[in-house]
């Protein structure tokens, strides 16, 4: 599975490597002169279903985790030619639910991040808006902890902190195959929008090609996590245009 991965991540870089060579030779000149570079912070939704841990939860006597996970994080793009896409973003993933065994004074926690590499293309580019799909390739990190809700033992000096034994952490991991789309709006006083402040929508659907549970750096067996998830979210930053050459045509040969 792992070099399935590999070989879909250059078959995509590929791809997309020359169809930017193509877009070059036909874009219009201004459009080949300029790079825009966009940083945003990010919130919104993922969902990941997690109906087989919770099985496992319920079995024991715990309650559910929900499977709406709150995202807050960053990222980058770097348009080229207003057109391609080239972004990179990471999110914090936050489960705020707890689930609870009452029988055995425990709870149990889940908290993450995700990580991805996106390549898109704008299939509608004006002035203050662009309409984009795209794909990507990333990775979610999903830690699980218990923790005793009456520690057997309690810390009375900060070193006894590192010695007090409270409960166990599992950690799941998969990478994904993302394909998605976006929207961005520009809120800026230039008629052109070189740059300002930018505003946008990403939406997607994210395919797992694999994954694997882990316990103090061993590999265990796990629950598996739902390998189909749905995010949406919401992007507010800046975003800034730089061309390369002046735009200004050169008439002198006409005289």
């Amino acid at each position: 599975m792992k070099r399935m991965t590999r070989l879909a991540a250059i078959a995509i870089i590929a791809i997309l490597t020359a169809s930017m060579a193509m877009a070059q030779e036909t874009a219009p000149k201004n459009d080949r002169e300029s790079v825009r570079t966009t940083i945003y912070l990010s919130g919104g939704m993922q969902y990941i279903k997690a109906k087989a841990v919770n099985n496992e939860l319920t079995g024991v006597g715990y309650s559910k985790f929900s499977d709406i996970n709150y995202l807050t994080g960053f990222g980058i793009d770097v348009t080229i030619y207003n057109r391609w896409i080239i972004g990179a973003e990471w999110d914090k993933n936050n489960n705020t639910a707890t689930a609870v065994n009452p029988n055995l004074s425990m709870r149990a926690q889940m908290s993450g991040s995700r990580t991805m590499i996106r390549f898109g293309y704008n299939v509608v580019h004006r002035d203050k808006f662009n309409f984009f799909p795209e794909i990507g390739i990333g990775g979610n990190l999903i830690k699980f902890n218990t923790k005793s809700s009456y520690p057997d033992s309690i810390a009375s000096n900060f070193s006894q902190i590192f010695t007090t034994n409270d409960g166990n952490m599992a950690t799941y991991t998969n990478s994904f195959v993302n394909i998605g789309v976006g929207f961005d709006f520009t809120v800026s006083d230039s008629e052109y929008s070189r740059s300002g402040c930018r505003i946008g929508i990403r939406a997607g659907y994210q395919g797992v090609l694999s994954h694997s549970w882990s316990n103090n750096s061993s590999n265990i067996e796990g629950p598996r996590i739902n390998p189909n998830m749905f995010y949406m979210k919401l992007t507010i930053g800046f975003t800034t245009e730089f061309k390369h050459k002046s735009n200004t045509l050169d008439t002198s040969g006409d005289q």
